[in-house]
């Protein structure tokens, strides 16, 4: 391409002497629309980090609950291995005595023992007579309550009993995800 721009016109004398391009300023910094860009994608890779964390740390809680819930079934089989039977009502007192947990778990709260899980919702444990006691998972989010109950799917240690939301369920993959899709789930053991 050739410009057609006459000679004369691309130059000025200006009064301090000397020619100077006119029209034509050395760049310096970003455009608006450069500076734009850039804080998008910066805008754009903070947001991707923080679904990521979230994401994480929801996994993280999950795991910490069905952990949670596995050693307070060990932790009662245990304490009752040798006894014919399990005592009757609130068994928070009794496992606050094992050590096993820590003071965020488990803690006295006006002279009553209570426990929390890791998504800061409170959990109960009462025997039901006989060998038997309940877990009791309280207002969960859906992950939560899908994590906890598909933890014992095939496991080492399957529930005699799971309810959720006040209806029974059996333990298979579907029927816990239709059956935790409240904002708060109840999740009750009996083992």
């Amino acid at each position: 391409m050739t410009d057609t721009t006459p000679d004369l016109m691309k130059y000025t004398l200006p009064m301090t002497g000397g020619l100077k391009l006119k029209g034509r300023r050395k760049r310096r910094g970003l455009t608006v629309v450069e500076t734009s860009l850039v804080m998008g994608i910066v805008l754009a890779l903070l947001i991707v980090l923080y679904f990521g964390y979230q994401a994480l740390r929801e996994s993280q809680r999950n795991a910490a609950l069905s952990s949670q819930v596995m050693r307070i079934v060990n932790q009662v089989e245990t304490l009752y291995a040798s006894s014919a039977a399990v005592d009757n009502g609130d068994l928070l007192p009794v496992l606050m005595t094992t050590g096993q947990f820590s003071e965020r778990e488990i803690f006295l709260d006006n002279g009553d023992a209570v426990m929390v899980n890791s998504w800061d919702t409170e959990m109960d444990v009462a025997g039901a007579g006989g060998r038997d006691f309940t877990v009791t998972v309280n207002d969960v989010e859906p992950s939560a309550c899908q994590a906890v109950a598909g933890a014992f799917i095939e496991g080492v240690r399957e529930p005699d009993a799971v309810t959720i939301n006040g209806a029974a369920t059996a333990l298979s993959v579907a029927n816990i995800n239709g059956a935790c899709d409240q904002a708060q789930n109840d999740v009750v053991f009996t083992f």
